[in-house]
């Protein structure tokens, strides 16, 4: 029965020692991408002006998707 006891309170040290490890830290990540996409065209431009919603009401000054909803650019 000691032994039992012993076994589960280190079981249970070991488990709440790893919950405390995993609450903090830095995990890094590090990759890189090949290249895999050959453009023909370096680079576009899309110029949609005022991009913010005119006026005072509830949507003053949001994003005015209208402008760049349907733009698109080959590269």
């Amino acid at each position: 029965m000691k032994i039992r006891y012993a076994l589960l309170t280190a079981a249970g040290l070991l488990a709440s020692s790893n919950a405390i490890a995993q609450s903090t830290g830095t995990v890094s990540v590090d990759g890189s991408v090949a290249g895999r996409c050959l453009f023909t065209t370096p680079s576009a431009t899309i110029s949609v002006g005022e991009m913010a919603v005119q006026g005072s009401g509830s949507t003053a000054g949001k994003l005015n998707a209208a402008v760049i909803n349907g733009q698109t650019r080959t590269l």
